[in-house]
Formats: structure tokens, sequence, C-alpha cells
């Protein structure tokens, strides 16, 4: 992970290497902030580890799994309101929401998607976009 000043995209610093250990990681693809800390998803490790701004590792949650709380590779996030996350998962055609722990909140499988990717949040109108890598998609969700 390369941190970079968000004004002049100067290079600040990096962590990470490549492993299963905390604070390694196999085909990192994509991080979400949520109240002060960086959420990256560990696609291959079935994992997402948090740290802290500057790179400290702070903890991990989820395993390989179709258990709730659990992942096949996670490779879509969304922070949602306060404490939420929603994780897609491009081999489960599934999304989670759970707690910035892990822990698991709800679960909304998509039987007809392929291999869900990027997600993002509309609050104002309560709509989440996910991308379907392998259906050339984009499929709607509604929170409510």
């Amino acid at each position: 992970v390369v941190l970079l000043d968000a004004l002049t995209l100067k290079w600040r610093g990096a962590f990470g290497s490549r492993g299963s250990a905390d604070g390694e990681f196999c085909h990192p693809v994509g991080l979400t902030v949520l109240d002060g800390e960086v959420y990256v998803r560990d696609a291959n490790n079935h994992r997402i580890q948090v740290f802290s701004p500057a790179g400290e590792f702070r903890r991990a949650f989820g395993a390989k799994g179709s258990d709730r709380g659990k992942f096949i590779y996670p490779t879509g996030m969304a922070a949602v309101g306060s404490g939420r996350l929603l994780v897609s998962e491009a081999g489960a055609g599934r999304v989670q929401m759970l707690t910035k722990y892990g822990e698991p909140l709800d679960e909304l499988p998509l039987p007809c998607a392929g291999k869900l990717y990027g997600m993002c949040v509309n609050e104002q109108s309560s709509t989440v976009f996910v991308a379907d890598y392998g259906k050339h998609r984009l499929h709607v969700l509604s929170l409510t």
C-alpha cells in the first residue's frame, strides 16, 4: 500500500509485503476509509485488514468461506453510515453488510451475479452500485 499526500501526490511511504501474516497481502485490490481507519481488501487471503492512516496494523477479519462474515475473494467495499461496511465478493456473488469489526449484520445473495468487484454508495438516495466484471453489468441495490 502506497501512502501519498492528498494535495501534492508526493510519496509519503508504503507498507505491506507479500504473504498471509498480519500486515501482509496476497492480491490487495482496494481500500476504504471508515472512521479514520484504512480497510484493505486482501482478496486472495479472503480477508479484510485494518490499518491506521500511518500503516500500523490494527486487526483483520474474515477467512475463506461462504458463511456470513467469511469471504470468497472480497473485491468491493464501501462505507455505509456510521461504522458499517458493505463488501462484495468476486467468488460468492453476494454483498455482505458488516460492522467495522467484521461482525455480520446482513447478506444479500445475487443469484444472477458473475464476479462482483467495485462498489459505491449514494447515501442520499440509499442506493448501492456494484460492478459485475463477470457479467458485464452494474447491479443497483437499495439500502432500505
